[in-house]
């Protein structure tokens, strides 16, 4: 088996920071639209909205839950390199392995 290196999980790090930069600017675009459809709510009164509001607050809630996937991901990724160099090889391979099993699941919640 080839020897782990500190650098293996380093395209993680690149991919996770602009997967999470794309849902911070997807979550900001969001709650735009979602305060401008409670103004037009006040304003009109048109409970139509409200279906709209409901289905912008889900994905919301995926879009958090993608950063939080992807946060853990990257503390995995550390958590590998921190194994890497005590030596704890086996150790290692699970946290890389949990790691990019977290990294391409926090890619499947953006809405």
């Amino acid at each position: 088996m080839e020897k782990l290196m500190v650098n293996t999980p380093a395209f993680l790090f690149s991919a996770l920071l602009l997967i999470l930069l794309a849902s911070a600017i997807w979550v900001l675009a969001s709650v735009l639209v979602d305060r401008s459809l409670h103004s037009a709510i006040k304003e009109n009164s048109d409970f139509l909205l409200l279906d709209q509001i409901r289905i912008i607050k889900k994905r919301l809630r995926m879009s958090l839950a993608m950063q939080v996937m992807g946060v853990s991901c990257m503390l995995l990724c550390m958590a590998f390199v921190y194994f890497i160099f005590m030596y704890l090889y086996m150790l290692a391979e699970t946290m890389l392995g949990i790691s990019f099993g977290n990294g391409f699941l926090s890619g499947h919640f953006h809405p």
